[in-house]
């Protein structure tokens, strides 16, 4: 089973660079340019004409390829609740955070890690979490944990830049 955070950061990619990949634009272009040309030298009108049905053709093609980039959008948003609810959809991921979990004299209300366990979840968070698409839970006894998520993010992606 993929990983929830990869399907989401694929899925979102994609839709981010749907309209780069699109080549409607472009071929219109070319279809106004000959579309001058023909009248511009009507002698090799039937020329254009066929180039003009040629980047049509083209035109088509390349619809039929976005058509296939967004069933592949819908297959991930298919993928993405399913692999969300068996993950997190169940009374086994619900139970592991219920209050009583993670109370008692092991934990004495704060937990206590070696330096190296520590700096593993904090790489683990950091390269996971993404502030645009909040999906981890956790219930922090300390504020490090949330910086971990949302700092290094923001600095990132220039939200402190003036």
């Amino acid at each position: 089973m993929a990983k929830l955070y990869d399907l989401v950061e694929f899925r979102n990619y994609l839709i981010d660079q749907l309209d780069h990949l699109s080549l409607e634009k472009p071929i219109q272009d070319k279809v106004e340019t000959l579309e001058k040309t023909k009248r511009i030298f009507p002698q090799h009108t039937d020329y254009c004409d066929r180039t003009i049905k040629d980047y049509l053709l083209l035109e088509q093609q390349s619809q039929e390829t976005i058509n296939s980039i967004r069933e592949q959008i819908s297959k991930l948003n298919s993928e993405i609740d399913d692999v969300s609810v068996a993950t997190f959809d169940n009374d086994g991921y619900r139970n592991n955070f219920h209050e009583n979990q993670i109370q008692g004299p092991e934990f004495n209300n704060s937990l206590i890690l070696s330096a190296e366990s520590e700096s593993a979840i904090i790489s683990k968070i950091t390269e996971y979490s993404d502030w645009h698409y909040p999906a981890l839970q956790i219930n922090p006894r300390h504020k490090k944990w949330i910086d971990d998520i949302m700092i290094p993010r923001f600095l990132e992606d220039g939200f402190f830049d003036e």
